[in-house]
């Protein structure tokens, strides 16, 4: 058993909160799929999801480009409002999009934050992209 640590525990609460404040929340309706596309000079997403208390039932996929292999989480929580989803995924490369959806039944929707985490700060977009990778 692992002790849960305050200090964490504040610091996700605090980021989720300054998300629910600062950006758009999208409603994915059970059964839909919603995705998020984001620009090359994003290092990584910040992904919150939650319901109102409700059961939390989601896909995630990182596509990033055709022929890579995806990065994919799949979450389930039996009360998505005391139990909400707080992750940051890595977006590397360009041509990113973040694809979510709802395995549950068009009676279960939940709301998305997706917002940029972490940003390039040397990225122009004039640099030439080969493969996915910013040169």
């Amino acid at each position: 058993i692992v002790e849960a640590d305050p200090e964490k525990a504040n610091l996700i609460d605090y980021a989720s909160n300054e998300i629910e404040m600062l950006a758009k929340k999208v409603l994915i309706q059970g059964g839909a799929i919603q995705s998020f596309p984001f620009s090359a000079d994003v290092e990584s997403v910040a992904v919150y999801m939650k319901t109102d208390g409700r059961n939390l039932k989601c896909h995630i996929e990182i596509l990033q480009g055709p022929n890579n292999n995806k990065q994919t989480v799949e979450y389930y929580a039996s009360d998505g409002y005391k139990r909400p989803l707080f992750t940051v995924i890595k977006t590397p490369g360009s041509g990113n999009v973040l694809r979510v959806t709802n395995q549950n039944t068009v009676e279960y929707p939940f709301h998305a934050w997706v917002v940029p985490y972490e940003i390039q700060s040397n990225y122009s977009p004039y640099d030439a992209v080969e493969g996915g990778l910013v040169k």
